[in-house]
């Protein structure tokens, strides 16, 4: 009966140290979230305050200028490309013709 004694001690102590730490770990829990949503606002405020910096203009100069330089290099390659097609079917049609 000793040993019952002492296993119904020891599971009694147990579910009271689980009820107090479940209880901390509630609290720990809502700390850390609480936490966390601050310094993910802090953050969004400090990220909408870099953009808020960034000067547009200067942003869409460097869009077009690198647009234009695309397209430029692309019609480049794109005429030479067909010169060179043209070329192949004249020689082609010239040697079906020999």
């Amino acid at each position: 009966m000793c040993f019952a004694n002492k296993l119904i001690s020891m599971i009694i102590a147990l579910a009271v140290m689980i009820q107090f730490s479940s209880c901390n770990f509630k609290e720990t829990a809502q700390n850390t979230a609480s936490t966390v949503k601050e310094k993910a606002v802090q953050t969004k405020e400090y990220v909408v305050g870099l953009y808020n910096q960034i000067d547009m203009t200067k942003f869409k100069n460097g869009w077009d200028t690198a647009v234009d330089f695309a397209s430029s290099k692309y019609a480049a390659t794109m005429g030479s490309q067909y010169v060179t097609d043209v070329g192949n079917a004249i020689n082609k049609l010239k040697n079906d013709i020999n």
